[in-house]
């Protein structure tokens, strides 16, 4: 099952550049200190933490979103790993161990397939 990551790595790109403009901003507070009146370094300053605020609420929504997307395989890896603790817990056979291995196998290949789609 493929995860749709649509705009995932563009929004955290945009939020990654907002969080950058905020370091410029702050690099261009202290190379200019002297020459900015009080009043100006606050207003810059206000701007800086505004920028990280937004670059911050950006990442949060985008990580909210890509939860939600995983979900669905989140539910079906969490059902694998309790399947197969279930054998583990209960297996009398060699065969019940086999199973419970390959459980856990499919368990683990399900989460390869997840991160490499």
């Amino acid at each position: 099952m493929a995860i749709n990551f649509d705009g995932v790595n563009s929004w955290l790109d945009y939020s990654d550049k907002i969080q950058k403009l905020a370091d410029e901003v702050k690099r261009f507070i202290n190379n200019f200190r002297s020459q900015l009146s009080q009043k100006e370094r606050d207003m810059l300053k206000d701007y800086e933490e505004r920028l990280r605020v937004d670059a911050r609420t950006i990442a949060t929504i985008v990580a909210n979103d890509l939860l939600t997307r995983l979900q669905p395989q989140l539910d079906a890896l969490k059902a694998g790993i309790e399947k197969a603790d279930g054998f583990l817990q209960s297996f009398n056979t060699v065969k019940d161990a086999i199973l419970a291995i390959t459980e856990v196998f499919t368990a683990l290949t399900n989460v390869l397939d997840l991160l490499n789609s």
